[in-house]
């Protein structure tokens, strides 16, 4: 994620948020308009994760454009949903030293949970059909000589339970959710949430702060300094954040 577009832009800020789409729309109908010679009879916005949120804008703050929306897996809630995810996912990765997974330990960890839980739904087909019944115990993976890429430390095995349990606010409210292991992790946890390569770690033995960059080749960093940097330059539905998430049903373009 690379979020050093918004610096000093609120321009782009909004043009991400919601009127790039519109202006990209305006122009693509007067042209198919244009080549076919005709009206367009039916269309559809069609848009999946972020795409998903940005259907969902399009829908709030210009319902005439479209006679129907198709929205899939929409991030459409930014501070909340992915503003706390990875605050949940940088605790439990990067704020103690040895909790970081390289690439090799998470495949071993979602090879694991698929061996424990693919049959359960009587098809042991590499898809784990509910992973809310998978029962996996990361402590079997732990390191019972050396470490090794074929086990975990206690580090990284509270690492993995503090991931996939509830974060808690001190009056016991859950402020995110748990992330279920599906045997899956091996796709996207590097990618989204671990980074390819290990944090610093400072003289302390403690890791370094977070990378001071939103455009941080691990996403969870990132994007947490994105969420500081637009927090910061406003708040409420008067914010930024406003700009991006379909969360208020009193928008205005």
């Amino acid at each position: 994620f690379d979020g050093s577009f918004s610096i000093n832009h609120p321009d782009l800020i909004i043009d991400f948020g919601h009127r790039g789409n519109k202006v990209t729309v305006d122009a693509s109908k007067a042209l198919i308009a244009g080549y076919y010679q005709s009206a367009i009879k039916r269309s559809l916005l069609v848009g999946c994760s972020n795409g998903g949120r940005s259907t969902m804008i399009h829908a709030q703050r210009y319902p005439d454009d479209f006679d129907g929306y198709v929205v899939g897996a929409p991030a459409y809630a930014w501070p909340g949903m992915l503003g706390l995810d990875f605050h949940h996912s940088n605790l439990a990765w990067f704020s103690k030293a040895g909790s970081w997974l390289s690439p090799a330990k998470v495949k071993l960890l979602s090879d694991a949970v698929l061996a424990a839980c693919d049959a359960n739904d009587g098809l042991a087909d590499a898809v784990i059909d509910d992973p809310r019944k998978c029962s996996f115990d990361v402590r079997t993976l732990q390191c019972r000589g050396a470490d090794s890429d074929s086990c975990l430390t206690l580090p990284q095995i509270a690492a993995v339970q503090l991931y996939s349990s509830d974060l808690k606010n001190s009056y016991g409210d859950t402020v995110s959710p748990h992330w279920l292991l599906n045997g899956d992790e091996v796709a996207g946890l590097t990618v989204w949430k671990l980074g390819a390569n290990p944090p610093p770690i400072a003289a302390n033995g403690r890791p370094e702060p977070l990378v001071p960059t939103i455009a941080s080749p691990n996403t969870a960093q990132a994007f947490s300094f994105f969420f500081e940097y637009m927090t910061r330059i406003g708040i409420g539905e008067t914010s930024t954040w406003i700009r991006i998430s379909t969360i208020s049903r009193r928008l205005t373009a």
